[in-house]
């Protein structure tokens, strides 16, 4: 009796060990980056119980789990022994949500099981001027308005444009966009008086 409780004994601590370990626990990520800008990479960090032993070997198990959706190429990065991040081979889309999976665990050398975790890209921030209503010189009763749109990163002219229309008018839109991406100004014209 005295050797079968004994032998329970052992099972149990081996069991509890196990469990703080992360041998056992579904739930091998303590943080994931849950908003970042289109060029930032997602940061994955693990819980204490948990830590990439190998670079390369976490390097070559994380490039054959993880995975993306919306998909997009990327690359991996191990950051410490707890640490690695997903780095997108080019800038993500704005205001997107998107979802990874991996067994983070199993990247680590240990189980944990398959998870997904959701992070979301930011909206671009936007600094607009506008001019006054201006009259077009040698034409009556049609005027324009200029609007300077600029942003410390750079946007995509298409994101932009795609976002603008002039309703209620057969107004014009012309836009002019710097080469760096930063500046860009759109011109309502053909405006109608009254």
């Amino acid at each position: 009796m005295k050797r079968t409780a004994f032998a329970l004994s052992l099972i149990l601590a081996f069991l509890a060990v196990c469990s703080c370990t992360g041998g056992g626990s579904a739930e091998s990520v303590e943080s994931i980056s849950s908003e970042i800008r289109i060029d930032d990479p997602v940061t994955v960090r693990l819980f204490d119980s948990y830590s990439f032993k190998d670079a390369e070997q976490t390097l070559s198990a994380a490039r054959k789990s993880i995975s993306v959706q919306p998909k997009f190429d990327f690359d991996v990065q191990v950051v410490d022994d707890q640490t690695l991040c997903i780095i997108p081979a080019k800038p993500l889309d704005y205001n997107t949500t998107y979802k990874v999976t991996a067994d983070f665990g199993k990247i680590a050398g240990a189980s944990g099981g398959r998870k997904s975790y959701e992070f979301k890209t930011l909206a671009p921030v936007l600094l607009f001027d506008y001019s006054k209503l201006t009259g077009y010189s040698g034409v009556d009763d049609k005027y324009h308005v200029d609007v300077e749109i600029s942003s410390n990163e750079s946007l995509d002219s298409k994101y932009l444009e795609s976002g603008f229309s002039v309703r209620g008018s057969d107004a014009a839109v012309t836009w002019v966009h710097s080469e760096d991406g930063r500046n860009h100004t759109v011109t309502v014209g053909n405006i109608p008086a009254g």
